[in-house]
């Protein structure tokens, strides 16, 4: 939950049980830089493979807690993280995503909300982040020609992460409401779990699919169009 991440990363039970018992499982900090060490250290304990050294009670573990937590204020604005994880649980794209992987990206992506007409990606500009719209919607257009409309749960800019590089945008996109996105940088998911990642492959290949066999159906019709008017 603080990371989004769990403590040990396993392919099959015999890996995952090998690690547990072997292996030290990174501190939190490592993964979410904003963790004080003294979170750190709570975690570390309660991960000890010496039952010895872990906290001996509940009441001791919660102690802890209050004390490192205590002083810290909320400075986001906006959505709780339960909000958010239910949000992201509702849209279509995150449909395969297990609610482990839904609170890791919850630790990767950053949240926005902007009026209507605000553009969020500029033709011909380079960039390396792709967005999720959480609500409203916006246009794509290229040219000055309207090429498609996006809704709650569909996805821009992906191409940032597909091509593996600083990519030049092809197209415009704007807001025609007031709309709430999530971004995420292409390197930041880069160092996301494989699960995580394969999630994202998948979502990104439907997305892709999609909108191929939507661009077929418009030259199909231009076309037809096109030999009418011919005739």
């Amino acid at each position: 939950m603080l990371t989004g991440r769990l403590p040990f990363q396993g392919t099959n039970n015999y890996s995952m049980i090998y690690q547990i018992i072997n292996v030290d499982p990174p501190r939190p900090s490592e993964l979410r830089s904003d963790l004080p060490p003294r979170i750190d250290a709570i975690v570390m304990r309660a991960l000890e493979k010496g039952v010895s050294k872990r906290y001996s009670t509940w009441d001791e573990f919660a102690h802890d807690l209050v004390v490192a937590l205590g002083g810290e204020e909320k400075h986001e604005k906006g959505f709780a993280e339960s909000e958010k994880f239910d949000t992201l649980r509702s849209l279509d794209f995150f449909r395969q995503f297990s609610d482990v992987e839904l609170w890791e990206v919850l630790r990767l992506a950053s949240w926005h909300h902007h009026p209507r007409d605000t553009v969020l990606i500029q033709e011909g500009d380079i960039g390396s982040s792709f967005f999720i719209l959480v609500s409203g919607q916006v246009k794509i257009v290229k040219q000055e020609k309207l090429l498609n409309l996006l809704k709650p749960g569909e996805c821009f800019g992906e191409m940032a992460y597909l091509g593996k590089q600083k990519f030049q945008r092809s197209a415009s996109v704007a807001s025609i409401s007031d709309i709430t996105i999530i971004e995420i940088r292409a390197e930041t998911l880069t160092k996301a779990s494989e699960l995580c990642r394969h999630h994202f492959h998948g979502a990104f290949l439907e997305l892709l699919v999609d909108r191929l066999s939507m661009a077929n159906l418009r030259l199909s019709q231009l076309l037809a169009d096109r030999n009418v008017s011919v005739f």
